[in-house]
């Protein structure tokens, strides 16, 4: 059951795009399961531990929610190589994750592809409230190159829908392209788990750290009315 309470709209410089405002709806959620979580998904809410929000922004509409349906996806033919040469990657499904100063250190290794700089100003417990505060639901799907952790990708596992919150990856490893392969791993994963739909988030077009979201296809977009469509406008 969904129980917590709404800490309203706030404005701050947008983390997406440089120069503008960000303005959110903000919830902070002391409970929530399987239903609640794909309820909140399908409307286009985001959350780091128990804060959830989702953009309200008043001119700008460029933080487009996107998700993958299942069923319709097949994996390319360089998607499989990539599976093919990662095979010896030892991939887990953590459920109740647990925080340690390695996946930390992960984390703030990852953070530099951002500003350059590790981030000295989220310390461990911000770490761990941000996405160390389990719900029912939490799961990590985690990737080791036999004792070396290579990536974390925080997921959220509802009734119907699989989505990913955050990953974080080894930049040493970028020669297997972590991500990608952490995505292709999302996606198996919520087929076998027979889920509908695995969430990617924002599709932001002027970010490059969130357009690549657009070459998973077929994907759907949440429109401005609310409805699910077809992401095929994406390339209109």
């Amino acid at each position: 059951m969904l129980t917590g309470y709404s800490l309203g709209e706030s404005e701050t410089p947008c983390p997406y795009i440089k120069g503008e405002t960000f303005r959110s709806e903000n919830y902070y959620f002391e409970s929530a399961d399987a239903v609640d979580i794909d309820l909140l998904l399908s409307r286009g809410y985001r959350h780091f531990g128990k804060y959830f929000f989702r953009p309200v922004c008043r001119q700008c509409r460029r933080c487009i929610p996107i998700r993958i349906p299942v069923a319709l996806y097949r994996f390319s033919r360089s998607a499989k190589r990539l599976i093919k040469k990662n095979a010896y990657l030892d991939v887990k499904i953590i459920a109740e994750p647990e925080a340690s100063p390695e996946k930390y250190a992960l984390y703030r290794k990852h953070k530099k592809r951002f500003s350059g700089e590790p981030s000295d100003h989220e310390s461990y417990e911000t770490f761990v409230e941000s996405f160390y505060s389990n719900f029912p639901f939490s799961r990590t799907l985690e990737i080791r190159d036999h004792d070396k952790l290579v990536a974390v990708t925080h997921l959220d596992v509802g009734n119907t829908a699989l989505s990913a919150i955050y990953c974080y990856y080894d930049t040493d490893y970028l020669n297997i392209s972590p991500g990608r392969y952490s995505i292709y791993q999302g996606i198996t994963l919520a087929r076998e788990m027979e889920k509908s739909y695995y969430y990617l988030g924002y599709y932001i077009k002027e970010n490059r750290h969130m357009s690549y979201k657009g070459m998973y296809k077929p994907h759907e977009i949440l429109s401005g009315n609310g409805s699910w469509v077809s992401g095929a406008v994406l390339d209109a």
